[in-house]
């Protein structure tokens, strides 16, 4: 009969770790300059809709969910739009566009 051939789990981390590790990440976010944060918005250059487009998108599609209309799909509004349905839900979930 075999012997327990399981590897042993690692050390529990301690606060001392966690300690450190919080330590580097301050110093890592503290470092960062405005060249490292990425354009949102219309602000980036591929974005193919306006803060006020997504507005308006969520408003029509919300307000026509509410009063049971169901002749604005996300599928219609990416066509209106000229996107992808998946980025509509996208949008309409706020995955993205979040800071509008």
């Amino acid at each position: 009969m075999r012997g327990n051939t399981r590897t042993p789990s690692p050390p529990a981390l301690s606060i001392t770790h966690f300690k450190k590790q919080k330590g580097i990440a301050a110093s890592m976010t503290a470092t960062k300059t405005a060249a490292d944060f990425t354009a949102r918005g219309s602000l980036n250059g591929a974005a193919k809709l306006t803060a006020q487009q997504v507005i308006e998108m969520r408003l029509r599609y919300f307000t026509a969910r509410k009063a049971g209309d169901h002749g604005v799909t996300m599928l219609r509004l990416a066509r209106e739009y000229g996107i992808s349905k998946e980025q509509v839900r996208n949008i309409l979930h706020r995955r993205q566009w979040t800071h509008v």
